[in-house]
């Protein structure tokens, strides 16, 4: 069997395919717009979208999408508006039955207009399983584009990670065991996942162990850990059994300020004790900065430099590895309260050690540039959670002013002119993305990402994050995925997949 949808609508075949599995979050539009296919008005039309030698189960995709769509058509609700979850589980639930109902699915990543070779595989295999697979095929996938999903579909973010091998075929089973293949080995993973078409279990072991020969190594960026904070004493065990389980596909650690929350030394050594652990799981130096609360008393006043002072960390670090150069700066130490601020003195001896290495290495000018930075280039709003935010909005001044980067412009002019493609930061909590073109002295443009990390134990009561950049120096590009758990250690999944960044 074998469909064709628009790109947009990938997540939600996602959760068709698989049973047990909570939706994504939509908007009505985004539901509306992916039912459209199964509409007579539908451009391709429907009878070209679907592959199956049954017409009958064609009938029967067909008429329970299109009754989804008429019924939600009817609702007096704004488009715009996110679909509650019990909503859109039952008006997909008919969907669901019909698409989920097989051992094995499959798709299809690549630009399907120009590639013949991937047309015809999809078209082969999707007759050639009968009724054990179903074959999917997204309309409108470039590897060139953007592209920012959330609560992503695991088979989806396996081929976004991997558009530099497109085009390929990322299969998976019923339990979300996945594995992607360029499209010249598809046939062979096929050929042997066809021999066990009617055995879930050897499916599952069969992707398994094709997954393990793509394991890539990724930078796992943690943040804010506030070690001395209650809430940082009672998750950290939990956390660091988590992050010792993904280990093996981590190629470097690096954690971007707040290390403690207070400049006291059983707070210091609290975060040493777990960065020793940390390093020894992974037989790697976790690359460190500080943050405002690691040189000030509750990141704000009386700078106490005494315990900062006994955390290894430099300025430039060179990791061979993940062909990764990072830029490591300190933006609280020549700043007032909590906000951040990186003087030219310590922009020109950054780029000095720069210079100095590359002279001695000259294929590390070749390497991805990190910015590691504790406070946040961009300004951005927040929640206002705590009781001091609440009472300053109240005489409409917002935290943002006693946080910001005051000199933000003059470092991402900075960034810009080195090279640097992606900004690495902390400080408030908050998982965050942004992607801009910045001019450069000579009017030439860099694109620079910034992510930013939110708080890996969970200060001040907010949810438990990572997040994993993985990077390609072939292509020259990444991705970012945003790992959340609640709090409640009910397990981290991927809120937010981010992919397209490149140099």
């Amino acid at each position: 069997m074998g469909c064709f949808f628009d790109v947009k609508g990938a997540n939600i075949v996602g959760y068709l395919t698989t049973a047990n599995r909570r939706p994504p979050r939509l908007t009505r539009r985004d539901l509306f717009d992916f039912l459209g296919v199964f509409t007579d008005a539908a451009d391709p039309p429907f009878s070209e979208v679907w592959i199956s030698s049954s017409p009958q189960w064609i009938e029967d995709v067909r008429r329970a999408g299109t009754s989804a769509y008429d019924d939600l058509a009817t609702q007096a609700k704004s488009l715009d508006a996110p679909m509650p979850e019990g909503e859109l589980v039952t008006r997909l639930a008919v969907l669901q039955g019909l698409l989920s109902n097989y051992n094995l699915f499959s798709l299809a990543v690549g630009n399907w207009t120009d590639d013949i070779g991937l047309r015809k595989f999809t078209h082969w295999a999707a007759i050639d399983s009968g009724p054990h697979a179903l074959f999917l095929v997204a309309l409108g996938w470039n590897n060139r584009i953007e592209v920012q999903l959330h609560d992503p579909f695991p088979a989806v973010a396996f081929a976004l990670r991997r558009t530099q091998d497109w085009p390929g075929m990322v299969f998976w089973t019923k339990s979300n065991q996945a594995a992607f293949v360029p499209l010249r080995d598809a046939k062979d993973l096929y050929y042997e996942l066809g021999k066990a078409l009617d055995r879930p279990k050897e499916l599952e072991l069969i992707l398994e162990r094709w997954n393990r020969r793509e394991q890539r190594a990724n930078i796992l960026h943690l943040s804010d850990l506030h070690f001395g904070n209650e809430f940082a004493s009672e998750k950290e065990p939990y956390v660091s059994t988590h992050l010792a389980k993904i280990s093996h596909s981590v190629g470097r650690v690096v954690i971007t300020g707040d290390l403690f929350n207070n400049p006291k030394r059983d707070e210091a050594n609290a975060f040493r004790s777990f960065r020793t652990a940390l390093e020894r799981e992974r037989k790697e130096q976790a690359i460190v900065i500080p943050g405002n609360h690691d040189i000030r008393w509750r990141g704000n006043a009386s700078p106490d430099l005494a315990e900062i002072a006994k955390v290894q960390w430099s300025t430039v670090y060179v990791d061979e590895k993940t062909q990764c150069v990072f830029f490591c700066f300190d933006s609280s130490l020549n700043a007032e309260w909590a906000k951040g601020r990186v003087t030219v003195e310590q922009r020109i001896r950054v780029g000095a050690e720069f210079d100095n290495l590359s002279l001695a290495r000259p294929k590390i000018n070749d390497y991805l540039r990190i910015a590691l930075i504790h406070h946040h280039p961009y300004s951005f709003e927040t929640p206002k959670e705590t009781l001091v935010s609440r009472m300053l909005e109240k005489v409409n001044i917002t935290d943002e002013k006693f946080l910001r980067m005051d000199d933000a412009d003059s470092f991402l002019g900075w960034c810009a002119g080195r090279g640097v493609g992606l900004i690495l930061h902390g400080h408030k909590h908050v998982p965050r993305y942004h992607h801009e073109s910045i001019k450069r002295l000579d009017g030439s443009s860099c694109v620079v990402t910034t992510v930013g990390c939110g708080t890996t134990l969970g200060a001040e009561g907010k949810p438990l994050s990572y997040n994993l950049i993985s990077w390609d120096p072939a292509s020259r590009k990444w991705n970012v995925s945003y790992c959340m758990d609640p709090g409640d250690g009910s397990g981290f999944v991927e809120e937010f997949l981010s992919h397209g960044g490149s140099v």
